[in-house]
Parts: structure tokens; sequence; C-alpha cells
């Protein structure tokens, strides 16, 4: 990656398996630098050159490396974004080599979910849940991680009603002090919990989710992505 985009990547270890990528447009093999077969997932509407796919791939593959154990039910998540796309890179016990999946930073307004709208300022609906506390990691500028473990089996959540919805999330800000804050932004990154899911719409699980919005006026915020 260009040394001059400013770039943020965040690491997270889920001990469940969640699926995170969306349908792709297209899809091609990557030969990472330790030689295992990446499957690199595109969504973006100008294709990312090898080299900086490359790249993505050699800085998630040693963030996951510094945190990986010996457990082979663990999914790691690495998602690094630019000016220009959002990188999602993940290995899980069903894909070990990786996969990677690349979008474009903007989303289209329409594509946006009911959270991003101009009049909302937290980006999850009122609910039960809490902020992980993230703990830094490496030197200035590398990343940041935190370790998740969501309630499985007979601990699940069992009593939430359709007026509540749990999650964990992280939350990051930048703060531009002149110019009203026009400038500054503001990221959620987690996961939360419904029961509407699967074919019948009965099945409760996680799902992840990510909001990034950036102030663009005194009381305007814009959501590029969710």
């Amino acid at each position: 990656m260009d040394s001059s985009i400013l770039a943020t990547s965040i690491l997270s270890l889920l001990l469940v398996p969640t699926a995170t990528f969306a349908e792709p447009v297209s899809s091609e093999t990557l030969t990472a630098a330790d030689g295992k077969k990446v499957k690199v997932f595109h969504s973006e509407k100008i294709k990312v050159a090898d080299v900086n796919l490359k790249d993505v791939v050699s800085k998630a593959k040693a963030a996951v490396k510094e945190e990986k154990t010996k457990s082979n039910s663990e999914t790691f998540d690495y998602i690094l974004f630019d000016d220009q796309q959002i990188y999602t890179y993940e290995e899980t016990p069903a894909s070990p080599d990786g996969e990677l999946v690349v979008s474009d930073a903007t989303t289209p307004a329409q594509t946006l979910s009911a959270m991003a709208t101009s009049g909302q300022t937290d980006f999850i609906d009122d609910g039960v849940g809490g902020k992980q506390k993230i703990s830094k990691v490496g030197s200035v500028g590398s990343y940041l991680s935190t370790v998740l473990k969501l309630p499985t089996g007979s601990s699940q959540v069992s009593d939430v009603s359709s007026s509540h919805s749990p999650y964990n999330y992280a939350g990051f800000e930048y703060t531009n002090t002149a110019n009203s804050g026009i400038g500054s932004w503001q990221s959620d990154m987690g996961l939360q919990y419904y029961q509407n899911l699967g074919f019948s719409g009965t099945a409760s699980g996680w799902k992840p989710i990510l909001t990034l919005k950036q102030k663009t006026g005194a009381d305007t915020w814009t959501a590029l992505s969710n």
C-alpha cells in the first residue's frame, strides 16, 4: 500500500465461525508470500493491482500469525481500509489458507441500512450489550486486536425480545477540532444478534457489522460503508 494513503487495519478473533463475505462480482486465486493459495473475491469497480493485494495479504497473515494458537476452531478476520477500498481477510478452519474480499470504500446510499440515516448519530440501535476493550498491539500505526468469545449452546441468548438487539462491538473515533468538526471520522465494528435468520426466518445467530462515517457538514454525517 502507498505509505502516503491513510490506512486503518483491525484484527479480530472470533471463537465461532462467522460468514462475513458479500456476494462477489468475480474471484481469483492469489499466491501469497508464504506460498499459500488465497482466494480473492472482487467487488470493486476497478480491479486493485496484484502487488497491492499481495501487500494486504502479507500484512493480514503477519497479524494473524502473531495472534494464532494451535486451536483449529478459531476464525480470524483482518480488515484494512483506505480512501479507495476496504479489504476483508479471513482465515477459518474451513479455509486455513485465507480468503480476501475487496470492495470499494464508498457504498451507494440506497444500499445503506436504516442505521446510516442522516439524522442518526449512533451507529447501532439501542439494545443490550457493551463495547469491547481494545488493546494497542505492535508499533505505532500497526493494528489493533481484540478477542471476542460469543455465548454458545446452553449459554446462548434465549430471553431477548424483538425490541432488543444484543451486540458486541468496537468503536474508533478521530475528531477534527477545527471547522466545526468537519473531517472527523467514526467507525464501529462488531457482531449483532438476530432471531430471524435461516430459510424460514426463525433461526438465531450473530452477524458481523461494520460502519464508517465522516462528518461532512456542521450537523451532517455521511456513511461510507456498512
